[in-house]
């Protein structure tokens, strides 16, 4: 997978996320989206893809009627609690399937991304000239003419063509770059969106709580994360977090570990931007 499709999968992932799942026909508008991509650049899961997303079997429900004819008695029927059940069991399978969708998108943005070569390149390999270049992922080729090696991580490598060279690649640990300040923000976005659907379990522990989750919210979307490393807006966050804690316990409110099966726990779990966020959440 080349940089570029995997970026442009990633805010297609985003774009997912943040749909609402029931209606299903929103999301079956993003699985017809994303099917050139996956088609193009993931083709060997793309019938994987096509099962995932296929629409989940709805539920059935069973209607019932009685009374009045040759038995007297009043009637009745059940279809308004059928109907209300139905929507309930299709909201359910709606989200589920979207879920398998998002963590499925994650698995192929988790794989390897491999170099790309363009025609110049490709000309100085068949004119025997060695080409070296970095990349993400773990090429390690070896052979009589050439070898290489890569050091300090199975996920920032080298990768070589040509004959008789060497090139090795390193790991700097803490370098990684925060996504753009459009991306962060979608990121806070989507959290603000699973806080507000945790909005009556929070008040049901603290009604404090919602209010403490939603300024931080409101707060760590200001942020500035361009130009800076993934390492520097986690800090960033965490004192934004440190402060509104602070403020709330002039309320009365103290830090306190949150369930791991809220939304927005998981929500911010599910980004390495705000994975230090969640884990501080749960633990209190």
């Amino acid at each position: 997978m080349n940089r570029e499709a995997q970026d442009k999968l990633r805010l297609l992932r985003q774009d997912l996320a943040e749909l609402e799942s029931y209606p299903w026909e929103r999301v079956e508008a993003w699985v017809a989206s994303a099917k050139p991509l996956i088609k193009s650049h993931f083709s060997e899961h793309f019938e994987e893809f096509k099962a995932v997303a296929a629409a989940p079997d709805w539920y059935f429900p069973v209607y019932a009627s009685g009374g009045g004819g040759r038995w007297g008695g009043p009637k009745w029927n059940n279809w308004a609690e059928a109907d209300a059940r139905k929507d309930r069991e299709d909201r359910k399978l709606a989200e589920a399937t979207r879920n398998n969708i998002l963590h499925f998108v994650d698995g192929l943005l988790n794989l390897p991304s491999a170099p790309t070569q363009d025609s110049a390149v490709l000309e100085r390999v068949s004119q025997g000239q060695p080409i070296a270049y970095y990349h993400q992922g773990d090429f390690i080729m070896g052979g009589s003419k050439f070898n290489t090696s890569i050091s300090g991580s199975n996920t920032i490598g080298a990768f070589v063509q040509g004959d008789n060279v060497n090139v090795s690649g390193n790991l700097t640990v803490g370098a990684t770059r925060a996504p753009t300040q459009e991306q962060y923000k979608a990121i806070i976005k989507q959290a603000q969106n699973a806080l507000n659907d945790d909005q009556d379990t929070l008040e049901q522990l603290d009604e404090r709580l919602y209010e403490a989750l939603n300024q931080f919210l409101m707060m760590a979307r200001k942020i500035q994360v361009d130009q800076q490393t993934i390492a520097e807006v986690q800090a960033r966050m965490n004192e934004t977090l440190d402060d509104v804690w602070a403020q709330q316990a002039s309320k009365g409110l103290r830090p306190q570990a949150l369930p791991e099966a809220l939304k927005v726990i998981g929500t911010l779990a599910n980004n390495q931007v705000t994975a230090e966020i969640a884990k501080k959440l749960i633990e209190g």
